[in-house]
């Protein structure tokens, strides 16, 4: 016995106008030439639908989805795509990456999802192929609408874009247009979360430091990709407050202190009041001791009162040459100056006297986070927490400012709105103060504790309220 196939035949026979009827005859014969009689087989072939219809705009390079009706079966396994190359006048493929499962009662109709589409500024011509049939071409234009943004707009997880008109078109609505990205090196395209804010959308999602190709899509059908550089995420050098380091401050060869510092040399990052209040001694006639508490003491040092590791403590104190302690034997106490106590990105200027803020950040993070709390002296003080964001023209760009009051460690947010069009960020200013209220800066015993009587200690001094900080860390 044997079976004849004809399965593979049939996929070729090529229909005639007018004719679809084929007839196969089929005799068998043994070894000895007997043979059966002939079995004529007719076949009536169905005429191959092939046509195609847009189902999306060409975004040149990317995949495009397409409508196919077809009636013959598989259309991976039967149907071929090819585009027409301009500049070579020829036709080449294009590979199939996805089929949709048949739509409607007909059982024909399917999405095609075709890959390896030209990177080319021009309409992409379109035909499908199967048993020798070619369908009609379809020309797949751009769409007449793209998104706009650019590099100032663009951060590092974010950006604000609108949707203009392409070759004369009129600018679309943004309510209701969806966005889609996807980051250099990504295979497909995600939807993103976007928001409308005036006449720009601010679409989230983006990956850092990477380009982005950003698509919009307006009533279903999406635009060619538009290219969007975004920010690194940077962070900020020793921002846990684990890396301590001490220096020491020599006055007139007749005195000196210890100070704490989170830098060396005043470099930077992280600068802090102490350099200020430890430069003026006490009375020579304590034969080169060091300067005693109450005339010369640092207001920022690190504390094992944290949420992880060491915290900064920030505090307000008195200091000066001239200081005195508590009134003994008819000897009043006096101090000099008092400084809140800081710490912040930047130096301290010992010509100035006064911090210069600031520290290079090419970045623009959408907040600051933190944990503290505070210990005030005064009922009525508090402590304060500043972020600013500066452009190359030193304008701030972005600030957030925050009073602190809380007497446990509760964390902290502060967030930072950019404009649309401002310039990218240069530098990155932030400032933790012991004392936001002026009232209780200046020396009372409201303000201050006070030193003892006669008190020679290096750590008893003029203190005021205390700001405690810990984990510091920009959000993108």
């Amino acid at each position: 016995m044997a079976v004849v196939d004809f399965t593979g035949v049939i996929s070729n026979i090529q229909i005639v106008t007018g004719d679809n009827t084929s007839t196969f005859t089929v005799t068998v014969k043994d070894k000895l030439s007997r043979s059966t009689e002939a079995l004529a087989l007719e076949l009536s072939v169905e005429e191959v639908m092939l046509e195609l219809s847009q189902k999306d705009y060409f975004s040149p390079g990317d995949n495009l989805d397409i409508n196919l009706a077809f009636n013959g079966g598989a259309v991976a396994d039967n149907v071929s795509f090819e585009y027409y190359h301009t500049s070579s006048a020829m036709w080449r493929p294009l590979s199939v990456a996805a089929v949709s499962e048949p739509r409607g009662r007909a059982m024909s109709d399917f999405t095609v999802t075709l890959s390896g589409t030209p990177d080319v500024d021009e309409d992409l011509q379109i035909r499908a192929k199967c048993a020798g049939k070619i369908s009609a071409t379809l020309k797949v234009g751009m769409a007449p609408f793209e998104v706009a943004g650019n590099d100032n707009d663009t951060y590092a997880t974010r950006a604000y874009v609108t949707v203009i008109g392409t070759d004369g078109a009129p600018d679309p609505s943004l309510a209701g247009a969806e966005f889609y990205v996807k980051a250099e090196g990504e295979s497909e395209y995600r939807k993103v979360a976007s928001s409308l804010s005036g006449k720009y959308a601010l679409i989230e999602g983006l990956t850092p430091n990477v380009k982005n190709y950003v698509k919009v899509a307006v009533d279903g059908l999406r635009s060619k990709a538009t290219v969007l550089n975004t920010e690194e995420i940077l962070t900020l050098p020793n921002s846990g407050m684990e890396e301590w380091c001490v220096g020491t401050r020599q006055g007139n060869g007749w005195w000196q202190v210890d100070y704490p510092s989170l830098n060396t040399d005043n470099q930077g990052p992280w600068g802090t009041m102490n350099l200020l209040t430890t430069s003026e001694g006490n009375a020579a006639s304590l034969g080169g001791a060091p300067a005693c508490g109450y005339s010369a003491k640092s207001g920022t040092w690190p504390t094992d009162d944290a949420v992880s590791g060491k915290a900064a403590a920030i505090q307000s104190v008195g200091w000066g040459k001239g200081n005195t302690a508590l009134s003994f034997a008819g000897w009043k106490g006096k101090c000099e100056h008092t400084t809140a106590g800081e710490l912040y990105l930047g130096v301290y200027n010992a010509s100035t006297k006064l911090p210069d803020y600031g520290y290079a950040f090419a970045s623009r993070p959408s907040s600051i986070s933190f944990y503290a709390k505070y210990q005030p002296k005064n009922s009525a003080d508090y402590g304060t927490a500043e972020i600013r964001m500066v452009d190359a023209a030193g304008k701030t760009i972005a600030s957030k400012t925050v009073n602190i009051n809380n007497t446990a460690y509760e964390a902290k947010t502060l967030a930072l709105d950019y404009a649309p069009g401002y310039a990218k960020a240069s530098s990155i200013v932030v400032i933790f103060k012991s004392s936001g209220n002026p009232d209780c800066l200046p020396f009372s015993t409201a303000n201050y504790n006070t030193p003892p009587s006669a008190n020679a200690s290096t750590s008893k001094g003029y203190e005021g309220s205390i700001l405690f900080v810990d984990e510091i860390t920009l959000n993108y």
